[in-house]
């Protein structure tokens, strides 16, 4: 069984041994998955889906539609190009020099250096009416320009990152007053469940692969947060807590 964190404010957490959840947060592992595989698809996958094809959330796109997904390299990142093509969408995706490679297998159509091209340029390039939707996994600071990049009525979905989100209110004003919407986008707990079992199914049929993974012991547990703030981890971490017991 696989779990993520609990909407209700009272059973938020990690780095135990165990953990009490709601059973509505519990749901069966993909049959394909070890255990550390397991481990890194919850957050990172139900985050990546739902912005995606949550309509409520994520604007319900829909097969040919065209999508920029701005931090393709990390967890979220490599599953949202994965699960946009698999969902019948046209994908470019944005990451650094190291990553070109490995974000064009995850199948991403046009894939951005950005270090060395100018992600709007290069966006106009590939589809010179805009994208239907931009998901900015990376935070609004790396991605100033994005409203520029949509075509009418186009969307631009921003997951929370904590530390790179701007002026969420204001950003939302400027896009509906230039003809967009900008949704800033947590996890939907509500329906996570039945989110969870459309993506095991995707992993399952080999239709989506996991992101590489990092595995490393729970003392080290403050080298990976040092890590995750670089914004440069190729995948997911994942936190060894204990031994497995037969």
């Amino acid at each position: 069984m696989i779990t993520w964190s609990a909407a209700d404010g009272k059973t938020w957490g990690s780095y135990a041994e165990f953990m009490r959840v709601p059973v509505r947060n519990v749901s069966p592992m993909p049959k394909s998955l070890s255990f550390a595989q397991a481990a890194a698809v919850p957050v990172a996958a139900l985050t990546a889906f739902q912005a995606l094809f949550h309509a409520e959330k994520g604007g319900g796109m829909i097969p040919g539609q065209k999508v920029l997904i701005h931090g393709a390299a990390g967890g979220v990142g490599s599953f949202a190009v994965q699960f946009a093509k698999s969902g019948g969408l046209l994908v470019a995706a944005t990451c650094g020099p190291s990553n070109v490679a490995y974000v064009r297998s995850l199948g991403a159509d046009r894939v951005i250096d950005y270090k060395a091209e100018d992600i709007g340029r290069a966006i106009r390039d590939w589809s010179a009416e805009g994208v239907d939707v931009v998901l900015d996994v990376v935070g609004s600071t790396t991605l100033p320009h994005a409203l520029d990049m949509l075509r009418p009525g186009g969307r631009l979905v921003s997951i929370l990152t904590v530390t790179a989100d701007g002026d969420v209110e204001r950003d939302r004003k400027e896009a509906e007053r230039r003809g967009f919407r900008k949704i800033t986008f947590i996890i939907d707990f509500e329906r996570a469940r039945d989110s969870m079992r459309e993506i095991t199914n995707l992993i399952d049929a080999g239709l989506v692969r996991v992101p590489p993974i990092e595995m490393l012991p729970l003392e080290d547990a403050a080298r990976a947060h040092r890590m995750i703030e670089t914004g440069h981890i190729r995948g997911k971490l994942v936190l060894k807590v204990a031994e497995l017991s037969s």
